[in-house]
Order: structure tokens, then sequence, then C-alpha cells
């Protein structure tokens, strides 16, 4: 059974972007990409943002970063996750194949509505830190009931 996805023109972009961003880094020396040059070390972690009645969850993917090697900041309706990976290596041994490396990294984001700053809270599960944010009163969203005469 063939599983794969109708050519669309959004499709098809993304085939190619992957592409491209499959070549640059191929081209690219590492020295460059851990200076901070490359796409992926200026995009950051992938994020997700969610929201519900109450609250906005940001989750951001994080592997083999370390809780003190992250900084979270929220001002002026902006969250600022960044931090850091450095991975350890074995004395005496030489890499075959290294895909995975040291990184710095910092994502912004502009935040939907009004939080409560001062109960903002971060956990870290298995590589993903979620961070909650209890939006204040005034933003909060409110069900009125429709009653009938």
């Amino acid at each position: 059974m063939n599983t794969q996805a109708l050519l669309t023109p959004n499709n098809a972009m993304n085939r190619v972007r992957y592409g491209v961003d499959r070549l640059f880094e191929s081209m690219v020396p590492s020295f460059v990409r851990n200076i901070g040059l490359s796409d992926s070390t200026l995009s950051g972690p992938a994020l997700n943002v969610i929201e519900d009645d109450n609250r906005l969850y940001v989750e951001a993917e994080l592997p083999g970063v370390a809780l003190s090697d992250i900084e979270i900041t929220v001002a002026d309706n902006t969250l600022t996750i960044s931090g850091s990976r450095t991975l350890s290596s074995l004395e005496d041994a030489n890499a075959l194949r290294q895909e995975r490396g040291d990184f710095v990294f910092e994502r912004s984001v502009t935040l939907s509505t009004q939080v409560e700053v001062d109960a903002v809270e971060a956990r870290m599960t298995n590589g993903v830190l979620r961070v909650t944010l209890p939006k204040v009163i005034e933003s909060r969203t409110r069900r009125i009931a429709v009653t009938q005469d």
C-alpha cells in the first residue's frame, strides 16, 4: 500500500526547503554552525503554543539540555527561552559520525494575551520543557450561558 502524500504546492515547497537546508548543512563547516550562523541554530528548539480559557502553555523540545542551562523570562508580553547544550566527548576516541553537537539557542514568542508574570511555572519532562502562563483575570475567557424566555 502506497501511503505517500499527494504532491501539493505546499508539500513541494517543504521538500525543496528541506533539501536546501540539508545541502547547506553539509557544505558549511561545523565550526561555523557552532558559532551560531546556521539556520538551525538561529531558529532554536521546536515550540508549541497552546491556549485554554485560563492559561497559555508553551512547550519546547530541549533534549540533552540541563535545567541549569535554561533561562526563561517574561517581559512586555514576550516569553523568551534561551540556553545551551554542551556534549561531552570520550577521551582518546575518534568520532566516526557526528550529527549532534553543542549549541546555543534563544526563542522568543509574543504572547496573545496578558499573563500573571509572578505565577508563571516551568517544568521539564523527558526533554520537553512546558511553561505554564496563567492569564490575568481581565484576559480570561468567560462563558456566558444562554437562557430561553
